[in-house]
């Protein structure tokens, strides 16, 4: 009996302990939490300034609208450069526009062709210099910004981006060639020489406003303006022209002039902010293929004006009125060189 008492007692001490690290409650694991240091000499630090592939430079020269344009390689060696007047494009910045007026040529390609690719070009060399009419390039409104000074630049390449579309690919660095895709120039100012003003000013002006044109069609605008209130009597075969081809050959344009009786309704006034517009083809009065030639044809109009209104008992203009030198253009094609559309001598 004594020692089932025993045994029970020592069970009883057995089963009361528990080891230590059981009644212990963990701890909760902490969330990881990783800092950054910053690194030791990486402040930010102005990265240099790549060396240009190109050099574009424009040259205003002494003639009318006309520009000697270089385009010239750097220090960079390039593997190859391509020397294509038809990529030359402009901006010009037209007072009151809000945006520069961008003049391109009308034929450009439309992707580099190998045919005007240099392979190697000499380090600060020449890989294009032109002479290019802007009128060729830049709409009326352009032209006569320029003819004002307004100040323009030159750019010399594609539109886009990537190597197959870069005028200059270095030879060490070809991923560098995202640099030679369109190089721009500085700015400049082109001023013509300025027209001698005529001693007197004329009580009537003529104005054509410059257009483009067609071999086949070639419409122009014809604005007869006074000083002063004035009665004249115009009909469409009283006008004349003398074009100037872009092979420097003259032309001269009019119309056959019918005899005729003028009657007091056709006698019309003009007056300052009224003026006589009238609308030609010049196709109808100018001898055939006067037009077959892309490029700049110089037109001074002129008007003549042989009735008076003493038959009807009026007083109106005779004369010749001379009108200020103008020009059409006849859209050159993709293939047209803008080098051949420049006149050679002034």
């Amino acid at each position: 009996m004594t020692r089932a008492l025993a045994l029970l007692s020592a069970l009883l001490c057995l089963s009361t302990s528990a080891p230590a690290d059981a009644q212990t409650p963990r701890p909760a694991r902490q969330a990881r939490v990783t800092q950054t240091a910053p690194r030791a000499g990486t402040s930010r630090r102005a990265r240099p300034v790549p060396t240009p592939l190109l050099a574009v430079v424009v040259e205003p020269e002494a003639r009318a609208f006309h520009a000697r344009v270089h385009v010239d390689t750097t220090e960079v060696v390039l593997e190859h450069a391509y020397a294509d007047a038809r990529l030359l494009a402009f901006e010009v910045d037209v007072p009151g526009a809000r945006r520069p007026v961008r003049c391109a040529y009308p034929g450009a390609p439309s992707r580099l062709e190998d045919t005007h690719r240099v392979v190697r070009p000499a380090i600060n060399g020449p890989v294009l210099d032109v002479v290019v009419d802007l009128r060729v390039y830049c709409p009326a409104r352009a032209v006569q910004a320029l003819a004002e000074g307004a100040r323009a630049r030159s750019a010399y390449g594609m539109s886009g981006r990537g190597r197959a579309r870069a005028v200059a690919v270095p030879l060490l660095d070809p991923r560098a060639a995202a640099r030679g895709v369109r190089v721009v120039s500085p700015d400049f100012r082109f001023v013509p020489p300025a027209a001698e003003a005529p001693a007197e000013p004329p009580t009537l002006a003529l104005r054509m406003p410059a257009t483009d044109v067609s071999s086949t069609r070639a419409g122009v605008s014809l604005r007869l303006e006074a000083s002063r209130e004035a009665r004249v009597y115009v009909r469409p075969d009283q006008f004349g022209f003398a074009v100037r081809r872009p092979d420097g050959r003259t032309v001269e344009c009019r119309g056959a002039e019918r005899p005729t009786t003028p009657i007091r309704d056709f006698f019309v006034r003009v007056a300052p902010g009224r003026p006589l517009v009238s609308s030609l083809d010049l196709t109808r009065v100018c001898p055939a293929a006067t037009f077959d030639a892309p490029g700049i044809y110089d037109v001074l109009p002129y008007v003549r004006l042989p009735h008076d209104g003493g038959n009807v008992g009026l007083v109106a203009q005779t004369g010749v009125v001379r009108g200020a030198l103008s020009y059409v253009r006849v859209r050159p094609g993709r293939d047209v060189d803008p080098a051949r559309l420049v006149r050679t001598g002034s």
